[in-house]
Formats: C-alpha cells, structure tokens, sequence
C-alpha cells in the first residue's frame, strides 16, 4: 500500500476476497440495517470502568483527537457503522464476521481506533447481533496487524509481514455455517 489508498477503496476489495469464500452470505460494507430497521447496538467504553475510560480519553487526545470528541466517543455511540460484515440479510441468526480496518493516514487517530475495538467487542457479545468474529485490521505498506476479538474478548493478536498474509481459513476460530 504504498499509495494513499482509502479506506473505503481497502475494505471493499477485502469483501470481494471473502465474498467468493462465504457463497451463501452477504458480504456488506458500511452496512447499517437490522432487519427494516437501522442497525444500532450501544458501544459504552464507560463500561470499562472510569480509569480505563480516562486512559482511552487521554489516548486519544494525544493521538489529536479533539478533548470533547473523545469525551463523546467515550460516552456511547447507538448507531456504529461497522466498516465490513459477513452476514445473512434481515437475519441475525447468521452474523459470521465484523471487521473494522485501517489504513494509512487514518485522521481519527489512536482514539478512533480503540473505539473502533471497542465497537467489535460490543458487536461479537451484545444481542441481538453476536458476531462470530470480530477482525480489527490495521493495514500499513508493508505489513498489517489484526487483533481477533470473540464473545466481547480480544482472543488473538497476528502480525503480518509481506510474504506472509494467511488466508481467512488459517484463522483461529471456525466460520463453518
């Protein structure tokens, strides 16, 4: 990624990849209903106790994430836009995987990506939704890390390398349907 590419323009051709692995799903990107109606689900970083909140704050403040944004952020947030799910439309019974990725010159910062872990803990734990798997990717020029997050729970951390990105199936966690 050695051009400034978007990350709308990364994450929809990660969807055509997956969609050719998961024929009988849907793979969505910004994708915001539930059912007919929006998809909502709150993400309180609150939850995580008041020092932990103040941590992420301060994070994201040094990451230059304005004050009261990451004031906002931290509070909750009912309408999260996940930047890529597998799913079954207007089912919940079949939420396979979220993922949330980053590239590059993303202008939200550190703050904007611990929200965005924190989005896939709510999104794999709370109903209605549960998602199987959630994939934090943070995608650089050379290199990516994904952080796996299951049950609410960060389960896994892999660094990847140029020359050795794996395939979805080496994943630690079954999608089988």
């Amino acid at each position: 990624m050695e051009r400034r590419v978007s990350e709308r323009a990364v994450t929809h051709r990660i969807a055509l990849y997956l969609q050719a692995l998961f024929p009988h799903h849907f793979v969505d990107c910004e994708y915001n209903r539930n059912h007919e109606g929006a998809k909502t689900i709150e993400v309180r970083l609150a939850r995580l106790g008041a020092r932990k909140r103040q941590e992420f704050i301060q994070r994201a403040v040094d990451g230059g994430m304005p004050r009261n944004e990451a004031e906002q952020l931290a509070a909750v947030a009912t309408n999260p836009l996940p930047d890529l799910i597998v799913h079954r439309r207007l089912s919940n019974e079949h939420n396979l995987l979220i993922a949330e990725i980053k590239v590059p010159g993303d202008s939200r910062g550190q703050g904007g990506r611990l929200y965005d872990l924190e989005k896939l803990r709510a999104f794999t734990e709370l109903p209605p939704y549960r998602y199987r798997l959630g994939v934090f990717a943070d995608i650089g020029a050379t290199s990516a890390d994904l952080t796996l997050v299951q049950n609410g729970q960060v389960t896994s951390h892999i660094p990847l390398h140029k020359g050795n990105f794996p395939v979805i199936a080496a994943f630690p966690v079954s999608l089988a349907d």
